[in-house]
């Protein structure tokens, strides 16, 4: 398989989904892109280790990292810098930890999906400040506590 250091590149305009059979780590030079507006890093079952804090330098869209991939560990604090970003999933996978509260930082947000994986802990109030999200997925985890009242204040539409 492609080595991702030597794959970075084409990350500019691609999806790889399981299709590069990527293998390695991803690299903390992620950070660097400036005219990516996909980053789809899913179904690669050789990509290993965690999603480096370098993603919140991206100016990006939309956020793939799911399904059938050993990446592993928690949400990055820096999600909440992506203020452009309108789709973020983290999800189908090893992913483990709190939900970041800086989440609710990134309002430009539509879309987030975040089930299937082992998150724990209460559900971030600060997820109510997101007023634009349009579809939110929480199931499948292993959350603890209620639901925020703050969730009455996003503007979910019908």
């Amino acid at each position: 398989g492609s080595d991702i250091s030597l794959s970075i590149k084409l990350l500019f305009s691609s999806r790889f989904e399981g299709h590069a059979a990527l293998t390695g780590t991803i690299p903390t030079e992620i950070g660097t892109m400036t005219t990516c507006t996909i980053l789809s890093i899913s179904s690669n079952q050789q990509l290993s280790g965690t999603v480096p804090t370098e993603i919140g330098r991206i100016s990006i869209k939309e956020y793939y990292f799911t399904s059938n991939s050993k990446l592993s560990g928690s949400i990055p604090t820096e999600i909440g810098l992506l203020t452009r970003m309108d789709t973020a999933v983290f999800e189908r996978g090893p992913f483990t930890g709190r939900i970041p509260t800086e989440i609710g930082k990134a309002t430009n947000i539509q879309q987030l999906f975040l089930r299937s994986s082992d998150y724990e802990g209460q559900i971030p109030t600060e997820l109510g400040l997101v007023r634009g999200i349009d579809y939110l997925f929480l199931e499948e985890n292993r959350f603890s506590g209620t639901i925020p009242t703050e969730f009455g204040l996003i503007g979910f539409e019908q």
